[in-house]
């Protein structure tokens, strides 16, 4: 098993467009799903001032995209 923080946690904050969040999560599960033992998380930590609704969104694109 291999736990990934393949999305940088800045991407959280809204100093980052959405854009940049969907498109970096969407690499990430890209790359996790060539091996079924990955998890994919956010890189280091999940900063104090995240905007919460975009965090939501990482565990709902994970789950459309994985639920196939």
């Amino acid at each position: 098993m291999v736990l990934w923080g393949g999305i940088p946690q800045s991407y959280l904050m809204n100093t980052h467009a959405e854009e940049e969040l969907e498109q970096s999560v969407q690499e990430a599960i890209l790359q996790a799903t060539k091996d079924t033992r990955v998890i994919i998380g956010v890189a280091d930590h999940v900063p104090v001032g995240t905007d919460f609704s975009r965090l939501q969104r990482v565990a709902q694109m994970i789950s459309q995209y994985t639920s196939g």
